[in-house]
């Protein structure tokens, strides 16, 4: 107890010595303060880390890994045209407004709600000679092109259709969800999709193998 009370005593002082400023005269002489910046010691130590560690290295690295992408899918050897419905079963009623405008099981077209514009392209871009179908596939088409990539890395072809294609701003490219290979029937690539009437069209692309 007897310490508690000295201890409460001390910080009293304390914070009294705090709020009263100390007078040190009219005038005096200042000095600027030569501790180092803080910002520059740690920037400098920063870049110390990073130069012992690779820091710039591994973060490429790691990008690269999340951009790649393999979902098995094999190689078109023969072309192959077929129709494919894109079918949405509602699985419970859809009310708005206090009226139901859609019932469960009721089954809805999607392409008779959302037309799709333009083509929709599955291709993998690995090989000089996948890289090469699919510019070849792009520059055949002005239209709207939605590119799904199957194997490769999107990043690479992210850059390369900047660089080959710098005046198409219609191009959309990323990696292709697991459910679009069963929604719209890719069992190999390279496929071309597209809309007509309210059914898809898709076109497998043969390419032959020299080997």
């Amino acid at each position: 107890m007897i310490k508690l009370i000295a201890l409460c005593f001390f910080i009293v002082l304390s914070l009294q010595a705090i709020e009263q400023p100390l007078f040190l005269g009219k005038e005096g002489k200042t000095y600027k303060p030569t501790e180092p910046d803080m910002y520059e010691v740690l920037k400098k130590k920063f870049q110390k880390f990073q130069e012992e560690n690779n820091v710039t290295q591994i973060l490429s690295q790691a990008i690269k890994k999340k951009a790649q992408i393999n979902l098995g899918i094999q190689t078109c050897e023969t072309d192959r045209i077929y129709n494919k419905k894109l079918l949405y079963i509602v699985p419970e009623d859809v009310v708005f407004q206090g009226a139901v405008i859609a019932k469960k099981g009721q089954v809805v077209n999607l392409l008779k709600k959302m037309p799709l514009q333009g083509l929709v392209i599955f291709s993998n871009y690995s090989t000089a000679e996948e890289k090469n179908t699919l510019m070849n596939i792009i520059i055949h088409y002005d239209t709207t092109l939605r590119i799904y990539l199957t194997k490769g890395n999107i990043m690479e072809l992210k850059e390369d259709i900047e660089k080959y294609f710098p005046d198409r701003d219609n191009i959309i490219s990323g990696k292709t969800p697991k459910t679009f290979l069963d929604k719209f029937n890719i069992s190999c690539v390279p496929a071309v999709a597209y809309q007509k009437d309210y059914e898809m069209v898709i076109s497998e692309i043969g390419i032959k193998n020299d080997e």
